[in-house]
């Protein structure tokens, strides 16, 4: 049973689960994770430690703004991520490795749908010769701090309803940076959502982003990253900073809480 609680927010939530915390390796930790079923282990932004703190916060309340906004997670998605990294550093084995991984365990892969090629895709990247062939990124320290990052209460947000899959996922690829400036930039659009916000400002305040703002308020486009261009070491150090930003961030909301 996983037990949700307010407790330690500045650890991973996937922590929460028996099963997930006796896996000291955060990779395989997460892929384990993201093999299970939504019956198994609910999404951590939806989790019911997460949507507590939402309430404690006054940023979302299911009974009142499920039509209008829905938790996401923001600013780092790691499978994403993950996956772009692989297929940087090696397409083809990205491809025809899991094909053959899919024949040797008597799947269907022409048959294969869209959630079971994920669900099996999961349990192929913790595969221990696919963890050796992608090494080189798997034991990057970076990685491993993004990863522990993403399962933070900092790296959650409410966001307009339909936003996660139409713009942040398939317009901006899962960049919180393009997705933030989109809903900056065009806040008229999207200030009906959130009715008891005034202005992209006070919307800002109350989503403790000021950290993700340099000198003049303008937005870090810099930490935005680019899988065709940027080098790996590139990505690496943007991923770092990322993972600093969510720290941040989680550490103000653990704070906020004690105050309330």
């Amino acid at each position: 049973m996983i037990k949700d609680n307010t407790n330690d927010l500045e650890q991973s939530l996937l922590l929460e689960h028996p099963e997930l915390k006796l896996i000291a390796d955060p990779f395989v930790r997460f892929y384990t994770y993201r093999s299970k079923t939504e019956k198994e282990f609910s999404d951590r932004d939806r989790s019911n430690t997460a949507k507590n703190i939402y309430k404690k916060l006054n940023r979302y309340d299911e009974s009142i703004d499920k039509d209008f906004l829905e938790p996401d997670t923001f600013f780092a998605s790691s499978h994403n991520l993950i996956r772009n990294l692989f297929n940087k550093y090696d397409l083809v084995y990205y491809r025809d490795n899991f094909k053959s991984y899919c024949i040797a365990n008597m799947i269907d892969y022409d048959k294969l749908t869209h959630y079971k090629a994920r669900k099996i895709r999961y349990r192929w990247m913790i595969e221990t010769e696919v963890m050796a062939h992608y090494e080189f990124i798997i034991n990057n320290p970076s990685l491993s701090e993004y990863i522990e990052s993403t399962h933070k209460i900092g790296n959650f947000m409410i966001i307009p309803k339909g936003f996660g899959w139409e713009m942040k996922c398939r317009n901006f690829k899962e960049s919180p940076i393009k997705s933030l400036f989109e809903i900056e930039q065009n806040w008229n659009k999207y200030s009906n959502n959130y009715r008891y916000l005034k202005s992209f400002e006070a919307f800002k305040k109350l989503y403790l982003l000021e950290g993700v703002y340099l000198e003049n308020d303008k937005l870090n486009m810099t930490i935005d990253i680019d899988f065709t261009n940027d080098s790996f070491s590139d990505i690496f150090e943007k991923m770092q900073v990322i993972s600093e930003l969510i720290e941040m961030r989680t550490y103000k909301i653990a704070k906020k809480l004690q105050s309330i």
